[in-house]
């Protein structure tokens, strides 16, 4: 707790300051509330993203190389918050992944959000950095509402040369053939590739 002027301020609301000053990109503002004491980890705002995952989204190296100097965790997996790496991955930050990357970011946490993310968005050298660093592109999992791969993610964002690419990388197109129940599901995936011009 910090008291300034007869006034007691937590910790995790200097954070919540935090993470509207890394929005705005205010860093002189940062340091001051980092310097008194600011949670970097504190998860705030309807985007349900700390300070950390609004810096990796802006795309500000600065700021996120200094919020991880300050405590900000890297890999901390909170229901319904949303990651650096997702965030950086979705906006295609390419530096930014890079440097979360240098500090220990897990590629494949939420069974490999980030590699469906920047397939979707089209990020080819972010895909081939997190595929170089242990993604598994065969890993199932939500983009947003819909159960993908980082293949099917690329192909319904219309980014047939990141799908070539993925195939090249050993994607599996027969992913869906394990069972009945998935079946139309896969036939659905063929097609957008035989559609795309890959197979």
């Amino acid at each position: 707790m910090l008291e300034k002027s007869n006034v007691t301020i937590s910790a995790e609301s200097l954070g919540e300051a935090l993470v509207e000053a890394s929005e705005k990109g205010h860093g002189a503002i940062i340091r001051k509330l980092l310097d008194e004491g600011a949670d970097t980890n504190v998860i705030c705002g309807f985007r349900n993203m700390d300070a950390l995952a609004t810096a990796s989204a802006r795309g500000d190296k600065v700021l996120a190389r200094l919020l991880i100097e300050r405590g900000a965790v890297v890999n901390k997996e909170v229901d319904r918050q949303v990651l650096p790496l997702e965030a950086a991955a979705k906006n295609g930050q390419q530096d930014i992944v890079r440097l979360l990357l240098e500090h220990g970011a897990d590629v494949n946490i939420r069974n490999g959000s980030a590699i469906r993310l920047a397939a979707r968005g089209g990020y080819e050298e972010i895909v081939q950095r997190l595929l170089e660093n242990g993604a598994n592109s065969n890993a199932r999992g939500y983009y947003y509402e819909y159960y993908c791969t980082a293949l099917e993610a690329a192909l319904s964002g219309g980014h047939a040369s990141m799908a070539r690419m993925l195939l090249f990388r050993n994607a599996n197109v027969n992913i869906y053939r394990d069972n009945e129940r998935n079946q139309e599901k896969y036939q659905v995936l063929l097609d957008a590739l035989i559609k795309s011009s890959i197979l």
